[in-house]
């Protein structure tokens, strides 16, 4: 029963020891590559302290910016248009004078009287506006014809004609005393014929 563990004992190490050399042998060159690496980095930290700061240590140099694209379909801004100056007022046109009143149209001169001998019934244009101042001519209705009367003052003198319209008519006059009475008697037989319904001629 002794010699048993005995020999389990040297089986163990005749089978341990080359296990134990085989990893002895990897493991050398694992130290020697560390080795190597460290021998690297020392040389290039030697090499750092003698080289100057490299472009990284350099400060970035400042590029302008790029002018911003406008963006697309957009219109670029219109240019303001320039403000024109106001235009100078005209002065106003001074008023044209007024131009005279046209002087009055003058009155139609009265149907001259027939002569003083003339027929009544001969026949003679019916009665036209009276005349200026005192001179009267009027149409009326007598027992349906048609008749008109004609009153005129000249200076004492009264003068009237009546009779149908369409012939000379009965002509007679009256004189007075002065104007003044002329005159009262001519208002009177003008205020008389109108009375009758007789209006003036115009």
């Amino acid at each position: 029963m002794a010699d048993k563990p005995e020999r389990s004992r040297k089986v163990a190490r005749g089978v341990v020891a080359p296990l134990a050399a085989k990893n002895k042998d990897a493991a050398a060159p694992a130290d020697d590559e560390g080795d190597e690496e460290d021998e690297g980095g020392e040389e290039s930290k030697a090499e750092a302290k003698d080289k100057p700061a490299d472009a990284a240590g350099k400060p970035a140099e400042a590029k302008p910016d790029a002018p911003a694209k406008p963006a697309e379909g957009a219109r670029p801004a219109e240019a303001p248009k320039p403000v024109e100056a106001p235009k100078p007022v005209e002065a106003a046109k001074p008023a044209e004078p007024a131009k005279p009143a046209a002087p009055p149209a003058a009155a139609k001169p009265a149907v001259p009287p027939p002569p003083a001998d003339a027929n009544p019934n001969a026949p003679a244009p019916p009665p036209g506006p009276a005349g200026p101042g005192d001179h009267r001519s009027m149409v009326g209705s007598e027992n349906g014809q048609e008749c008109f009367v004609e009153i005129r003052r000249e200076g004492a003198k009264v003068f009237i004609r009546e009779g149908k319209v369409g012939v000379v008519g009965v002509r007679k006059v009256t004189e007075y005393p002065d104007e003044g009475r002329a005159g009262h008697a001519f208002a009177i037989l003008v205020s008389e014929v109108t009375h009758r319904g007789y209006r003036h001629v115009r």
